[in-house]
């Protein structure tokens, strides 16, 4: 018999996820944001220019020093406790890795600050500041929940429809390359999908709400270490991280079984909400399930 999940439990899970991550970003930014004004301070560049370096700080950042500690840790064989058993196959080559940071470079120093650069004055006119008060911890904690809740539903849907004959052979075969995933793979991926699947659906929320500067590096941060880590090949269940709400243990492994299996869960690395929803999650719900 085929297993399924009841809305009502997908519902709420998906809830307290939302909600879990919402206060705890709020909360750390209120509690940050004295470096805010300090750091803008201290650098003395313009709103514009600020934005663009500390979006980018952050970015490089985990990208280059957070996904380069889980690939030593696969070389030195350090938390093997917690590494997704991987087959021959699935062990990304290091033509592919050297690959992927050769893609990164035009994407990270030339259009990731353009774009940027550009965006800013757009963010401005929908409320976004830099020396601006801080709102509530209550207002803060609501616009991370709608970006977050927008960021999964665009999510999901981009990456439905890369899945299509129209758009996997030509667009998403390049990400799908990785058999097994690193950290460096969450970004390796044709132009069009960074736009439709990375970079729409992380902007589009805090745009649309008007996001403080400093809310939005802290969103950021959380943003990355959530893709980064369900890409990274380690699953922390059981770790002390883990059970106090501050790791992704379902969701890398959720989103590991879409890239070794290639079979459904398209969305997984917020929460399997949309998954549920239209019915895309049953291979790996029903995965050591004898058939009849």
């Amino acid at each position: 018999m085929a297993l399924v999940r009841s809305t009502p439990a997908v519902l709420l899970q998906a809830t307290i996820d939302v909600v879990r991550v919402s206060l705890l970003t709020a909360v750390l930014t209120r509690i940050s944001f004295p470096l805010n004004h300090a750091l803008a301070a201290w650098t003395g560049l313009s709103d514009r220019i600020f934005f663009v370096l500390i979006s980018m700080v952050i970015h490089e950042g985990m990208y280059y020093g957070f996904n380069g500690f889980f690939l030593l840790c696969d070389h030195k064989g350090w938390l093997a406790k917690y590494k997704i058993e991987r087959k021959p196959n699935q062990v990304p080559s290091k033509q592919l890795i050297l690959a992927t940071l050769k893609d990164s470079i035009v994407g990270h120093w030339v259009i990731q600050p353009v774009t940027l650069f550009y965006i800013y004055p757009l963010m401005v006119a929908l409320g976004t500041t830099l020396h601006g008060d801080l709102p509530s911890v209550w207002v803060c904690a609501a616009q991370v929940g709608v970006s977050v809740l927008i960021n999964d539903v665009l999510f999901y849907w981009s990456h439905r429809m890369l899945h299509t004959k129209m758009f996997y052979q030509s667009v998403h075969k390049k990400h799908h390359q990785y058999l097994g995933t690193v950290g460096f793979a969450a970004e390796y991926a044709h132009p069009l999908e960074q736009f439709l699947s990375n970079q729409l659906p992380s902007v589009l929320g805090p745009l649309l709400c008007g996001m403080h500067v400093w809310l939005w590096s802290v969103y950021l941060v959380w943003r990355l270490w959530r893709t980064y880590e369900v890409h990274s090949g380690y699953c922390f269940r059981g770790s002390l991280l883990s059970r106090l709400g501050l790791l992704h243990a379902s969701g890398a492994e959720y989103h590991d079984w879409h890239h070794t299996k290639n079979d459904g869960n398209f969305g997984g690395p917020g929460n399997a909400l949309w998954d549920h929803l239209m019915g895309t999650e049953t291979s790996f719900l029903n995965r050591g399930v004898a058939k009849d």
